[in-house]
């Protein structure tokens, strides 16, 4: 119940209480596997991305829930402004699961950082093949592709983050 409780307060963006819940479930027995990626969540939603790099590590249970905390990860080191560590995780992150949409996403965030633009157009390109219902990703594609002087698809990626989400 606690960790059904946390998720439903992650979902509903309370970083806080989803946290007490998460921790309250994994004192109460609650397998490490279901409380660690809602829990690193809960830590980026309340800033606390140090405390995540410091207590949450992958497992080894499955390589799509360690990439995934890996990426998670990653968005903590982009937080603190540790392009370097950010990129490492993000690149662990994918080499485990070269399917994984949040560790590209996060790739294309720290090589367009470094402006290796046609690396992360890349990594955009595969991510919107992955997750077509991403808007992230298609706003992410939409930014780099303006950068390079493609407004004509530019704008053609920026209406699908609207056709997608139509709130962005």
């Amino acid at each position: 119940a606690h960790l059904l409780l946390g998720k439903i307060l992650l979902a509903m963006g309370k970083g806080a209480e989803a946290e007490e819940a998460l921790l309250l479930a994994d004192g109460l027995g609650a397998h490490r596997s279901l409380t660690l990626i809602p829990l690193a969540q809960a830590y980026l939603i309340q800033g606390k991305s140090g405390r995540l790099l410091s207590l949450l590590h992958p497992q080894g249970t499955s390589a799509e829930e360690d990439a995934e905390l890996l990426a998670l990860r990653g968005r903590a080191y982009l937080d603190l402004g540790k392009l370097y560590d950010a990129e490492r995780s993000f690149d662990q992150a994918w080499e485990r699961a070269p399917d994984s949409v949040p560790a590209l996403l996060g790739r294309v965030q720290t090589r367009r950082l470094r402006g290796a633009m046609e690396d992360a157009l890349a990594d955009a390109r595969r991510a919107v093949e992955l997750d077509p219902q991403n808007a992230r990703a298609w706003y992410l594609k939409a930014g780099i592709e303006r950068e390079n002087g493609d407004a004509e698809q530019a704008l053609a990626d920026f209406d699908r983050v609207v056709e997608v989400q139509p709130t962005h």
